[in-house]
């Protein structure tokens, strides 16, 4: 019986494992292909601000952003939600994550490869509202989701800012 229960505990534990990895690979994978396909594609050329990071601080830094917005996931999806109200905040946190995946995967892509600068600051403008409303969310269910999102909604609103640039210099 104890030996029962203790393979049990240990094939819970490797599917949290699993569920921990597909959330946080599978979010900084879909960063990295939005990245390549912003630069295979890349055919504008603009001013871009003085302050502008080096691009490798860019990637290192989006990459934190992805694997911790993937571990906000995770904790939203393994937690256990007895109440109505609790399982329906969690499927309006898990809805937020897919509309902002989809809408932070596809600006880079926007931005970089054509030249409607402006088109990109109203999408990552959404996507900051979006994010807001996701950190909202989190709150209400699990204070350390919440707090790992900061960090990207910190580098989102830097990006927004960064876009707002490119549309006064171009």
């Amino acid at each position: 019986m104890q030996k029962e229960n203790y393979l049990r505990q240990e094939r819970i534990a490797d599917f949290s494992i699993l569920k921990f990895l597909l959330c946080v690979l599978g979010t900084l994978a879909a960063a990295f292909v939005s990245s390549y396909l912003s630069k295979i594609r890349a055919g504008y050329a603009f001013i871009a601000p003085s302050w502008t990071p080096d691009e490798n601080v860019i990637m290192l830094g989006w990459a934190l952003c992805a694997v911790l917005t993937g571990w906000s996931l995770y904790l939203v999806v393994q937690r256990r939600c007895p109440t109505k109200t609790e399982r329906n905040c969690k499927l309006l946190f898990v809805s937020l994550w897919v509309i902002h995946a989809g809408l932070a995967f596809a600006w880079p892509i926007i931005l970089l490869t054509t030249s409607k600068i402006a088109v990109a600051f109203v999408w990552i403008a959404v996507l900051d509202g979006i994010v807001t409303a996701l950190f909202v969310s989190a709150l209400r269910l699990r204070g350390l989701s919440a707090i790992l999102l900061l960090p990207y909604l910190a580098t989102l609103l830097v990006a927004t800012y960064f876009n707002l640039q490119l549309i006064m210099l171009n």
